[in-house]
């Protein structure tokens, strides 16, 4: 039929999926919700090829060179209905070989 197939995840509540605001005194317009992850499956990995929504990248070099964090995929995980993203303290080298004190996700 033409029309886009919103990526809707079954748990979200049907009472955030439409929101209707006012666009001037006279004139009210429905949104629709056309993607949401709820994240409630525990322990959901997020390197390249392991979660069918999200990849959290593999960086070394980093946007910047004052970035003072490297990513990496294990760095994100999901727990309780949350996607948790962590920074860690370590010893870790870009591509350029500069050090860089944490690793993170993105």
């Amino acid at each position: 039929n033409g029309k886009e197939v919103p990526h809707i995840d079954p748990d979200t509540p049907r009472k955030a999926r439409t929101r209707t605001i006012n666009t001037d005194p006279d004139k009210r317009h429905t949104m629709m919700l056309k993607w949401s992850d709820e994240f409630n499956e525990d322990g959901r990995k997020f390197g390249y090829g392991e979660d069918a929504k999200w990849i959290a990248h593999d960086m070394f070099q980093g946007q910047g060179h004052d970035q003072v964090y490297t990513t990496d995929p294990s760095n994100a995980n999901t727990t309780d209905g949350r996607l948790l993203i962590s920074m860690n303290k370590g010893r870790n080298f870009d591509t350029e070989n500069r050090h860089r004190d944490y690793t993170s996700a993105m």
